[in-house]
């Protein structure tokens, strides 16, 4: 969502959450407003400050893939309190170690159709009961 007026249409759909591309103060009030929940993207520790200071509580790390699981550990370190969402490039291959680094979600994009497959139930199964412990 880029807009206000997207954030409207979503919530005339019956969306109960807004994913972005980036942070933005007006999408997040009118997230609030409407009782949405809110999932901005951010890159660096200025955006991550930036989205925490606003309110955002949830963030979507992009792109996971490229930064790393490393990259996400050491944003534990300043953020410790925010749920971290690793998107772009999270796939069953490195799913687990971004789970370590303290993910609070995976997002899988094109690897959804290796990730569905039969022989990897138990292994998102697995990801699945780490991530709901730790949620507790």
């Amino acid at each position: 969502m880029l807009s206000v007026e997207q954030v409207h249409r979503a919530h005339s759909l019956g969306c109960g959450l807004i994913i972005a591309p980036n942070f933005s103060a007006d999408i997040l009030k009118e997230c609030r407003v409407r009782d949405l929940d809110y999932w901005p993207g951010v890159m660096t520790p200025t955006e991550i400050a930036a989205a925490a200071a606003a309110g955002a509580t949830t963030l979507k790390v992009f792109p996971a893939g490229s930064l790393g699981p490393a990259y996400l550990r050491e944003l534990r370190g300043p953020f410790p309190d925010l749920r971290l969402v690793a998107v772009g490039g999270v796939s069953l291959a490195n799913a687990q170690e971004f789970v370590q680094a303290g993910a609070d979600a995976l997002a899988f994009g094109s690897s959804i159709t290796e990730a569905v497959a039969p022989e990897n139930l138990s292994v998102i199964s697995a990801l699945v009961d780490t991530l709901r412990r730790r949620d507790r």
